[in-house]
């Protein structure tokens, strides 16, 4: 406390002496730029007090906060967007674990019997049907950064499924950071 009112009298002298030293009014009413030069030192002064690095890292957390936000609103965007799509899709990271899903595979899956959540799962332990082909094609896109389309004949439980499959690669700084398949 009595550095902070150290620092306002500090901050009240050096206004009083740069309003009338470096800006001085005709009028000799030199309040308002007192007040403002006063008003600017004494946040200097507190800011110096508190210290940078915690406005720092307030800012920083506050600037986390907004990321954090932006990213759910952006996931239900994209969520929204896939949903509306009306072919089963889905979207992969490099580590070959499904990100995202739209509604159409999610019919898909209960038609063709395979419950349980997918999101987040390894597409073989979600399709252990899928062919060791598949996962070479999905290398192929990863490391071509080019769209692969393939057709297909799956068996699942007693049923043959003949499909086309297109694997698109997701560019990020030049980079395939993940596959859209779209079946």
């Amino acid at each position: 406390m009595i550095v902070f009112v150290g620092i306002m009298g500090m901050a009240i002298l050096v206004a009083v002496y740069l309003s009338k030293t470096l800006y001085p009014r005709q009028d000799g009413n030199d309040q308002q730029i007192t007040f403002l030069i006063f008003s600017v030192l004494t946040i200097m002064g507190v800011l110096g007090m508190v210290g940078w690095e915690k406005i720092k890292r307030f800012l920083e957390r506050q600037d986390q906060s907004t990321r954090d936000e932006r990213t759910l609103q952006s996931n239900s965007l994209y969520q929204t967007m896939v949903d509306n799509i009306d072919v089963p899709m889905h979207l992969m990271d490099c580590d070959f674990h499904i990100c995202l899903m739209n509604k159409e595979l999610e019919k898909w899956n209960q038609a063709l019997g395979i419950s349980g959540a997918v999101i987040g799962k390894h597409y073989l332990e979600a399709y252990p049907f899928l062919s060791a082909q598949t996962k070479t094609e999905y290398r192929m896109v990863f490391e071509t950064g080019k769209a692969f389309l393939s057709k297909e004949r799956v068996h699942v439980g007693k049923d043959t499924i003949y499909t086309q499959t297109k694997k698109i690669p997701v560019m990020q700084n030049s980079r395939v950071v993940g596959v859209i398949t779209v079946i």
